[in-house]
C-alpha cells in the first residue's frame, strides 16, 4: 500500500498487479471506506492512512495528512517526506533525503546522508544530522542545526536561531530578512566558550571559527547590508555578543596573515600586528597600521592614515587626502587621487603620488627612494619636503638621463624622481627645506647642470641657451636644442653640441667633441683631440699649442646645399706645411709638434672643410689644397732643401709661392 500524490496505490507483491484509487487523499468524497479480504480481514480508512505513510528501505515518497500531526520516517533509501498541514515530525533516516514541513510547527530530522530540509510555514525545528545538509527554515521563527558535516543554513524571514559548536563542521548561513525588528541568533552550544571563538571578516562575510578545531561558521554578506545581519551570538555561559561587539571583534588582528576590512559607516582603526596582513579601510577617515612583516593596506574613501610598519609593505591611499608612512623595509606607496603625503621611511622605497597636490618626505636615513609622479592636471603643485637635519648645502642635485637625482652628502641616501626632465607632467614643482629654503623648478634645473671635479654627465635643456662647464673629471656634456655653450674643462671629455649653433670647447685633456646639427664652433683646446662638426657651417679652431688633433668632417650637405666649413689656425700661412697621408690631409705647424689630421680628405669633397683660414686673415679653398701640396713638394725638390730651410733661406720665394693659393679675406670679399 502506497500513497502517490493524492492517489492510493494497492499492489500485490510478486506480480505486476496494481490498483490506483484516484484522489483518495485529496478529499473525503473520493474515499473508499473499506478494504475487505477473503479471510475476513477489513481495513478501514484510519488503518489505510496509517499504512500509506509507512516507509521502506527503498526510495519512498510519503505525504502526511491535512487533518492531523504526522510522524513520518523514511528509513533507508533516498526518501521524500511531506508533512503537509499540522505540527509534524519528519525523520529522513539513512541516505540522501528531502523533507518538507509544510504548514504548522514542524520538527525535521535529516538523519545520515546529504539531506535537504524545508521548514516552510510555521515555527519549525530543523536538524540536519550527519552529512553535508541544506536547511531552509522558510517563514516564521525557525531553529536550524546542521549537525555534523559542512551544512548550508538559510533561515529566511522571522526570528531564527542557528545552532553551532564543536563537531558542527564548516557551515554556511545565508540569512536575508528585510523585516524591521526581527532578531536572529547564533547559539553556540555547550562546550565552547567566548574565548574559544575567533571572529574574522572575509570580504563581506563574517567567519566564526573554534580554536583548535576545523569547525567554522560563515555568515554570508553579513557586512554587505543590514538585511543579512545575525543580531546576536549567545553562549551557554550566558555571554551575548551584539552586532557592535561582533563588528569590533571582526577587525581585531592576530600574529597570523590577517585580512581585515573596516566599515562603511565609521572611522576605523585597523592594526595588522604580525603576519603578512591585508587591511581595507573602506569608507571613513581611517587609521591602518600593518605592523610587522609584509603587509598591504588600502585606505579606500576618506582622509586616511596608513602605517606600513616593518617589512616590505604596499600602501594604497586611494581616494581622499591621505598620509602614507612606509616605515622600515623596502616599501611601495601609492597616494591615489587627491592631496597625499608620502614618506617611505627607512629602506629603498617606491613613492607614487598620482593626481593632486602631493608632498613627499625625504631626509637622512631615508634610503634610496624613487618617486614616480605623473599628473597631467594643470595648476597642481607637488612638493619634496626635506626633513630636519639636512640643509640645502647638503643636497647634491644631478640629472641622470631623464631622471632627477637628489643625494645627501656624506650618506648613501638618494632620491630619484623618474622622468623629471622628460615632460612637465612628471615634475615636482618645489623642494622645501626645514630652514625655510625653497627651490623652484628653475633653480632645480640650474643646479642639475652644475658640474663637479668628478666624472659628470650633464644634459642641457631644450628651448634655452645652455652654458655647460665640466670642470675636472672625464665628463660627458650634451647640449640639446638651442644655441649652447659647452666646455669640457679639465680631463678627457666627450662633448655633444646637439641641434643649434653651438660653441663646443674641449678644454684641457684629450677630448672628443661633436658639433652635431647647426653652425657650430669647435675648439678642442690643448692635447690631442677628436673633432667632428656634423651638419651645418662649422668652424674648427686650432689655437696655439692645440696638440695633435683629428678632424672628421663628413657633411653630405656640402655637396648638395653648399655648406661651408672652416678650418681656422692661430698662425700664418708661412707656418703651415701640407702633406697627404693616404686619403687623409695632414697639416703641420712648422717648428712645433702641433698638427691636424683631416680624415678622408681626398676620398670626397664631403669630407673637406671648404675654407682654411690663418691668423693674418688669409684664406685657402679646399679646391686648391692638392695643388698647394704639389707646388710645395716641387719647390723643395727643386731648391734641394726642406720647407723649413726654405722659409729661412728663401723667404721671398716662399711667400711668392704661397700667395698664389692663399688670398687675403678682404680681397675675396671685395
Amino acid at each position: 500500500m502506497k500513497r502517490n500524490g493524492d492517489h492510493l496505490e494497492l499492489s500485490i507483491e510478486g506480480t505486476q498487479d496494481k490498483l490506483t484509487i484516484q484522489n483518495y487523499f485529496y478529499r473525503d468524497y473520493y474515499l473508499i471506506e473499506k478494504i475487505e479480504f477473503a479471510d475476513g480481514t477489513i481495513w478501514d480508512t484510519a488503518f489505510i492512512k496509517a499504512e500509506a505513510i509507512k516507509a521502506t528501505e527503498e526510495n519512498d515518497v510519503i505525504y502526511g495528512y491535512n487533518d492531523r500531526n504526522d510522524q513520518l520516517s523514511g528509513l533507508g533509501g533516498n526518501d521524500t517526506l511531506y508533512g503537509v498541514n499540522g505540527d509534524d515530525e519528519l525523520d529522513g533516516g539513512a541516505n540522501d533525503d528531502q523533507l518538507y514541513g509544510g504548514n504548522g510547527s514542524d520538527i525535521l530530522w535529516g538523519g545520515s546522508g546529504q539531506d535537504t530540509l524545508y521548514g516552510e510555514y510555521g515555527n519549525d525545528v530543523l536538524r540536519g544530522g550527519e552529512g553535508n545538509d541544506s536547511l531552509y527554515g522558510g517563514n516564521d521563527n525557525d531553529e536550524l542545526d546542521g549537525g555534523a558535516g559542512n551544512d548550508y543554513l538559510e533561515g529566511s524571514s522571522g526570528n531564527d536561531v542557528y545552532l553551532f559548536g564543536r563537531g558542527s563542521g564548516q557551515d554556511t548561513i545565508h540569512d536575508y530578512d528585510s523585516t524591521a525588528g526581527n532578531t536572529d541568533i547564533i547559539r553556540i552550544v555547550e562546550g565552547t566558550i567566548p574565548s574559544d571563538v575567533v571572529v574574522r571578516r572575509k570580504g563581506d562575510h563574517l567567519e566564526l571559527s573554534i580554536e583548535g578545531t576545523q569547525d567554522k561558521l560563515t555568515i554570508q554578506n553579513y557586512f554587505y547590508r543590514d538585511y543579512y545581519l545575525i543580531e546576536k551570538i549567545e553562549f551557554a555561559d550566558g555571554t551575548i555578543w551584539d552586532t557592535a561587539f561582533i563588528k569590533a571583534e571582526a577587525i581585531k588582528a592576530t600574529e597570523e596573515n590577517d585580512v581585515i576590512y573596516g566599515y562603511n559607516d565609521r572611522n576605523d582603526q585597523l592594526s595588522g600586528l604580525g603576519g603578512n596582513d591585508t587591511l581595507y579601510g573602506v569608507n571613513g577617515d581611517d587609521e591602518l597600521d600593518g605592523g610587522a612583516n609584509d603587509d598591504q593596506l588600502y585606505g579606500g574613501n576618506g582622509s586616511d592614515i596608513l602605517w606600513g610598519g616593518s617589512g616590505q609593505d604596499t600602501l594604497y591611499g586611494e581616494y581622499g587626502n591621505d598620509v602614507l608612512r612606509g616605515g622600515e623595509g623596502n616599501d611601495s606607496l601609492y597616494g591615489g587621487n587627491d592631496n597625499d603625503e608620502l614618506d617611505g621611511g627607512a629602506g629603498n622605497d617606491y613613492l607614487e603620488g598620482s593626481s593632486g597636490n602631493d608632498v613627499y618626505l625625504f631626509g637622512r636615513d631615508s634610503g634610496q627612494d624613487t618617486i614616480y609622479d605623473y599628473d597631467s592636471t594643470a595648476g597642481n603643485t607637488d612638493i619634496i619636503r626635506i626633513a630636519e637635519g639636512t640643509t640645502s648645502s647638503n643636497v647634491v642635485v644631478k640629472r641622470k638621463g631623464d631622471h632627477l637625482e637628489l643625494s645627501i652628502e656624506g650618506t648613501l641616501d638618494k632620491l630619484t624622481i623618474q622622468n623629471y626632465f622628460y615632460h612637465d607632467y612628471y615634475k615636482i614643482e618645489k623642494i622645501e627645506f626645514a630652514d625655510g629654503t625653497v627651490w623652484d623648478t628653475a633653480f632645480i634645473k640650474a643646479e642639475a647642470i652644475k658640474a663637479t671635479e668628478e666624472n659628470d654627465l650633464i644634459r642641457g635643456y631644450d628651448g634655452v641657451r645652455n652654458n655647460l662647464y665640466g670642470l675636472g673629471g672625464n665628463d660627458i656634456l650634451y647640449g640639446a636644442n638651442g644655441e649652447d655653450r659647452l666646455d669640457g674643462g679639465a680631463g678627457d671629455d666627450k662633448v655633444y653640441g646637439g641641434n643649434g649653433a653651438d660653441i663646443v670647447l674641449g678644454g684641457s685633456g684629450q677630448d672628443t667633441i661633436y658639433g652635431e646639427d647647426g653652425n657650430d664652433l669647435l675648439d678642442g683646446g690643448q692635447n690631442n683631440d677628436y673633432l667632428s662638426g656634423g651638419y651645418g657651417n662649422d668652424i674648427y679652431v686650432l689655437g696655439k699649442n692645440f696638440g695633435q688633433d683629428t678632424i672628421y668632417d663628413y657633411d653630405y650637405n656640402d655637396t648638395r646645399y653648399g655648406s661651408v666649413d672652416t678650418l681656422q689656425f692661430d698662425v700664418s700661412a708661412l707656418d703651415l706645411i701640407f702633406t697627404r697621408e693616404n686619403s687623409d690631409l695632414k697639416i703641420i705647424v712648422q717648428g712645433t709638434e702641433n698638427n691636424v689630421n683631416v680624415q678622408s680628405w681626398f676620398s670626397s669633397s664631403a669630407y673637406q672643410t671648404e675654407v682654411l683660414k690663418t691668423a693674418d686673415g688669409n684664406l685657402l679653398f679646399n679646391t686648391q689644397v692638392e695643388q698647394l701640396i704639389q707646388a710645395m713638394a716641387s719647390f723643395t725638390e727643386t731648391a734641394g732643401m726642406s720647407w723649413n730651410q726654405a722659409l729661412q733661406e728663401k723667404p721671398a720665394e716662399v711667400s711668392q709661392l704661397l700667395a698664389q693659393y692663399w688670398k687675403p679675406q678682404n680681397e675675396i670679399a671685395g
